[in-house]
């Protein structure tokens, strides 16, 4: 059987889309399982899922303490009543996103958009917000504004 130019052709280029696909699971950061993880059991304790693009997501109560979220896409998700405690959030968007009576303590949010999030009623203390946009805390009780670092590098009271 002879194989003809054109079959070659289609054959190279299906091979070298499927190499692509592949090589973008593997560099995009998230863990497949961690986020497979969390679906199922709205649960990932120092979980992998840097770059994740979570848009709308529906993560309410998910205890996800520890978790790497480094440049996640969580626009308008509903993460209300989240645990996040130490976790990471640098570089990502949470624009319109839901954090309200959240447990947000020690966690990083260094250079994220948060333009639009909800954080009334969280717990912040510890928080890094250097270089956030669009941080708005007015909901926040104060006496859980201890030990944060704000978007400008200031430092809050510290935590007695």
């Amino acid at each position: 059987m002879r194989i003809s130019q054109n079959q070659t052709f289609k054959f190279l280029c299906v091979l070298v889309v499927h190499m692509l696909l592949v090589f973008a699971v593997k560099s995009s950061g998230w863990d497949a399982q961690d986020l497979k993880g969390l679906d199922a059991t709205n649960k990932c304790e120092n979980c992998d899922l840097r770059n994740v693009e979570l848009y709308e997501a529906l993560l309410e109560g998910a205890f996800v303490p520890g978790a790497d979220f480094t440049g996640a896409i969580l626009v308008e998700a509903n993460l209300t009543g989240s645990n996040f405690t130490g976790g990471c959030l640098k570089e990502a968007d949470l624009s319109g996103a839901d954090l309200r009576n959240s447990d947000l303590r020690s966690v990083s949010f260094i250079n994220a958009n948060l333009a639009g999030a909800l954080f009334t009623g969280a717990d912040i203390r510890g928080a890094n917000f250097r270089s956030a946009k669009g941080l708005d805390l007015s909901g926040v009780a104060p006496k859980m504004i201890c030990d944060v670092t704000f978007p400008d590098g200031r430092k809050s009271k510290p935590c007695l």
